[in-house]
């Protein structure tokens, strides 16, 4: 893979414009789009780090997490050298012109957004992809957005945990870490070795924002005309095997992924990794969760073999991946 390409399928897209790398462009007018759409610490990171192994995707990350100069800079820089890109760059600086670039109400703006980003393409590229999450304004329109990526044929991957538990012990490692563990190259293992301390009523509430997002999803699914859902639990226990049906779905051929450079922070049981356990769980029991409390206090996917953080190799680092969310 060249480092053109690498400068835009592993690092930020604002990284793509430096000295030794060339503007981009497209060469193709309609290449395939697609979205995933899905919450923090769900395995989001980890899935474009694998996809984007192939050499013929590319995936520009959460671009709603962004402030419009990130966009303007996108369309401004693509602007002179694609033809192809044109038209979708001069309409989102039209249609933004008033907005400052410090601005981070880009959900307001969410079609023109997807568009331009959609056809962010350097040529080299057969498909084009960025992630959208639930808490980035996702929530607040996906009936919209599920119409609008049916009326231009993007192929859509729902990507959600479900082991609840362990779900909200990775949100609240992330919080407890100095820059959050999904952005470390080397995660500090005392960090990761360190108990959280998390309060019934603190899983109760991760559990039902959850069942929110989750009834979306289920309406994205059955509204969507091109629709791949997948578990944090799937991809955690077949990982090549899943990333290569998303290459099916996708309609590109399968490539070898590497799945050997991970590295393991929150393991072991539950009661190794949330203070007070004992007492938090005897609460957990008492509510209607008390069943799947059991079931996920069980589950076999977190096992030894199971790497939560991906562990960047010295060629890897090069290329400036980082890790999975």
């Amino acid at each position: 893979m060249s480092v053109r390409v690498l400068c835009l399928a592993a690092t930020v897209v604002s990284a793509v414009w430096d000295d030794s790398t060339k503007t981009l462009s497209a060469k193709s007018s309609e290449p395939i789009k697609y979205v995933t759409l899905s919450s923090p610490r769900s395995g989001s990171g980890w899935f474009r780090s694998m996809i984007v192994s192939h050499e013929h995707v590319s995936d520009t990350r959460e671009v709603f997490a962004k402030n419009f100069g990130f966009f303007r800079h996108a369309a401004e820089n693509c602007l002179p050298e694609s033809k192809n890109f044109r038209a979708h760059a001069e309409a989102f600086l039209k249609s933004t012109a008033h907005i400052p670039d410090n601005s981070t109400q880009v959900g307001k703006y969410w079609k023109q957004a997807c568009d331009l980003m959609s056809h962010f393409n350097n040529g080299d590229f057969e498909v084009t992809g960025f992630k959208w999450m639930m808490d980035q304004g996702l929530e607040s329109v996906y009936s919209e957005a599920v119409e609008y990526f049916n009326e231009n044929n993007y192929k859509v991957f729902i990507l959600e945990r479900k082991n609840l538990l362990r779900h909200t012990i990775s949100i609240f490692g992330l919080r407890n870490s100095p820059q959050g563990t999904a952005h470390l190259t080397h995660p500090d293992k005392s960090i990761m070795d360190t108990k959280l301390s998390i309060t019934p009523k603190d899983f109760i509430k991760m559990f039902k924002v959850h069942e929110i997002y989750s009834k979306k999803y289920d309406a994205i699914e059955a509204a969507g005309n091109n629709v791949m859902r997948i578990s944090y639990e799937e991809l955690a226990a077949e990982p090549s095997e899943t990333i290569q049906r998303a290459y099916e779905f996708l309609g590109i051929d399968p490539q070898p992924v590497s799945t050997d450079h991970f590295l393991k922070t929150h393991t072991g049981s539950i009661d190794q990794l949330v203070k007070d356990w004992k007492s938090v769980r005897a609460e957990l029991m008492k509510t209607e969760y008390a069943e799947k409390i059991e079931a996920w206090e069980r589950e076999l996917y977190f096992s030894q073999n199971l790497n939560l953080v991906l562990h960047v190799a010295k060629e890897k680092e090069e290329k400036g991946i980082s890790c999975f969310q």
